[in-house]
């Protein structure tokens, strides 16, 4: 199985990849990919000789949420629905809608750095014990 569902998409870019599944090669089986996480998004792989095509169009892929997502991607035939591989991907903002000024930094990150900056103004008080932000009586 050569499967090639990406770890990161860029939300406003097309997404187009061959996914080779020799255990279900298409026509014969059918592959869809359910993406679950700030949104559902159900995507019909297409036939491309015994292999099945993800193409999503630049305009679709615009309209997604960033954010991420966990995703399934399944082998039907005959009623029978079968995992094929299933995981995580990351899809990124698109760059096109993005404001002057946006922080793209993750929230894990900008709790860190505040955190960061607090222990550093504590390091250059000294020894005196002085407490950064005391309140005044």
């Amino acid at each position: 199985m050569a499967c090639t569902i990406p770890t990161s998409i860029d939300a406003g870019l097309t997404l187009n990849s061959l996914v080779t599944l020799t255990a279900y090669p298409a026509p014969d089986w059918a592959v869809n990919l359910l993406l679950r996480g700030p949104a559902s998004i159900n995507l019909a792989l297409t036939p491309d000789g015994s292999g099945h095509r993800l193409h999503v169009d630049a305009a679709t892929t615009g309209a997604w949420i960033a954010g991420t997502y966990a995703y399934s991607l399944r082998a039907t035939r005959n009623g029978g629905v079968y995992q094929v591989d299933n995981g995580y991907l990351v899809v990124r903002p698109n760059m096109a809608d993005l404001a002057d000024g946006t922080d793209l930094r993750s929230q894990a990150r900008r709790t860190f750095e505040a955190i960061e900056a607090v222990n550093e103004r504590r390091a250059s008080v000294g020894r005196g014990g002085s407490v950064i932000n005391k309140q005044e009586p």
